[in-house]
């Protein structure tokens, strides 16, 4: 996981994934560790409460291997690159989305609901190779599952005006949703995201089997999730997730009618007067360090350190 790839080239349309080099093994060993250890060595249950982090078990997803790279929305800075869909989401599908950093996965799931619902794309566009933008909104009324449970109930559509906007520097993406409501009367609006890393380098999003390392329990705040991966060539690697807002943190069911393939899911319900808008931001960055290191020091240290700056002056 320690060779230099390189991204796609084009904001939209086709895109390829970087490079592949000849694997060196083809070998598989099971990558997650339910019940593992937190950060301080102890054993402790999905859920648990330790020092005030929240650890849950990490998801040991399959790996779907990328042969169709259509519609991919790319964005890229340095080595570090960005492949979402044309909603702005992050899944497991054979395009090999996901936010990279060389030939490692940072984030295999970044999923937006806004009212239970996926959003409508309206309109995308880019700034640069290294920043976008999606315009969304809410469906109409017939594509709400909401409105066939409860009639006259659910939010109409199109009130909703949703802005995705990213931006990579060469360290971190940020990420800022802006929702406004442009009905004529308040609305409450249910926001969930939902998160998840494989760890995957780019051999297995190609489609090799190889042999993994351990994925380890998830750490959570109702601002933070960072998840853990201790890599075969003894480095243990980190992907940062600090958001603006707290959160209600929970852990994704697998198989569950919610389920939206990541492993641990956000939730904020907002109250929106006619007319008013929120904005909700987050980072994502990664860190490693040699094994060894890693078991020592502060646990609040490792896990969650200082959220970078990302600034367009910074491209």
């Amino acid at each position: 996981m320690a060779h230099e790839s390189q991204a796609a080239a084009g904001p939209t349309g086709p895109a390829t994934v970087p490079p592949t080099p000849q694997p060196t093994s083809l070998s598989t060993v099971p990558a997650a560790a339910p019940g593992a250890a937190t950060a301080g060595g102890e054993a402790a249950p999905n859920g648990a409460v330790v020092d005030g982090i929240r650890f849950f078990e990490p998801r040991d997803s399959r790996i779907e291997k990328a042969t169709d790279l259509g519609s991919v929305q790319v964005l890229k800075h340095g080595n570090l690159f960005l492949l979402t869909d044309q909603f702005g989401d992050i899944h497991a599908d054979s395009r090999g989305l996901g936010l990279y950093r060389d030939d490692s996965r940072l984030l295999s799931c970044s999923v937006l609901r806004v009212a239970g619902v996926r959003p409508v794309a309206l309109q995308g566009s880019t700034g640069a190779n290294y920043r976008g933008v999606i315009q969304l909104t809410n469906p109409t009324l017939d594509r709400n599952p909401d409105d066939k449970i409860t009639p006259g109930q659910g939010l109409v559509g199109k009130k909703l005006g949703i802005t995705r906007e990213r931006l990579l520097t060469s360290d971190a993406l940020e990420e800022r949703v802006r929702i406004v409501n442009f009905a004529e009367h308040d609305e409450t609006v249910d926001v969930v995201i939902e998160v998840g890393d494989d760890a995957a380098d780019i051999f297995e999003v190609r489609g090799y089997e190889r042999a993994r390392g351990t994925l380890l329990p998830v750490a959570t705040t109702d601002t933070r999730v960072t998840f853990r991966y201790d890599g075969l060539d003894k480095r243990r690697r980190r992907t940062h997730v600090a958001y603006s807002e707290p959160a209600t943190v929970e852990a994704v069911v697998p198989g569950d009618p919610a389920d939206l393939g990541g492993t641990i899911r956000l939730r904020w319900v907002w109250p929106l007067k006619a007319g008013d808008s929120r904005e909700l931001s987050w980072t994502v960055w990664s860190t490693s360090s040699p094994l060894p290191e890693a078991t020592r020091g502060t646990s609040q240290g490792e896990l969650f350190p200082a959220v970078p700056d990302v600034s367009a002056d910074e491209t």
